[in-house]
Formats: structure tokens, sequence, C-alpha cells
């Protein structure tokens, strides 16, 4: 899991990569800034300070280094990290009972070149499952 690992160690993101780490998965932090000691107790399995501000470009490191992004509820920084999804042409599975950006989005595309469209998933379990079947076929079109 690669999330955008932040100063509030409380964040909806840092709670889904502890529950990554619980259930034995690896997590990426992207970090804003240079600062490695900001986690409190809890730290990512791989760290990454992308010496960017949050809102300032750490969310290209982060998004471009996913295959797939899953959007819950989410304000301005959800927003952002969506944006540069759809352009990257990176699926984008939204949890939309939470409201945010995510609700605002499912279903629909960001504009009219209709790249491509926000999935809604109903909850939590079928947003992976979505995730994982649009990264498979991401790779399975893939000539690497």
């Amino acid at each position: 899991m690669v999330y955008g690992a932040e100063k509030d160690y409380t964040s909806l993101s840092t709670e889904a990569a502890k529950a990554a780490t619980n259930y034995g998965g690896f997590t990426v932090g992207v970090a804003g800034g240079k600062d490695k000691n900001v986690f409190g107790e809890y730290r990512p399995t791989v760290l990454i300070n992308s010496g960017l501000e949050i809102g300032g470009g750490r969310e290209f490191n982060l998004v471009l280094s996913c295959d797939v992004i899953i959007a819950i509820s989410g304000g301005s920084g959800t927003l952002t990290e969506m944006a540069i999804a759809y352009q990257a042409a990176i699926p984008i599975i939204v949890i939309d009972k939470f409201g945010g950006w995510a609700k605002n989005l499912s279903n629909k595309y960001f504009d009219d070149r209709k790249r491509l469209k926000c999935l809604k998933a109903k909850d939590e379990e079928e947003a992976l499952k979505k995730a994982v079947k649009e990264g498979m076929k991401k790779y399975a079109n893939s000539k690497c």
C-alpha cells in the first residue's frame, strides 16, 4: 500500500496503512519535506521523504507510484490526487458512502475527454477487489 504519510498519524490513510501492516501488508509512506521523525509510534515499512511540501508536489510522487488508487471521502488533497491519477490514466476506485470528492465523482468522468470513469465501490472489500482487477488489466495489457 502506498499512501500519503503525514504528521497527523491518526489520518485516514495512516489508519489504513496500520491495518494493512496488521494483516501482513507492505506499506510505503510518501511524506512531504525531509523530516523522518513525524509518525509517532507507527512507521511505514518504507518511508520516502519527497522533499516536497504537501499540496506542492508530494502528490505526484505518491500517485504516480500507484497502479490504482482508492479514494475514500476526501477534501482538496484527495481531489488533487484523483486529478493526477486521471491525467496519468491510473484507475480510480471510490467508496462514496463517506461523502467528499469520492461521492462527488462516483461513477463519473472528470471532464468531457472521458479518459476513465471513477469506479464506485459500495464498501472497502469491493474497492479492494476492483482495485486488484483494474491493476491486473493494466499488467495484462503491458509490454513489460
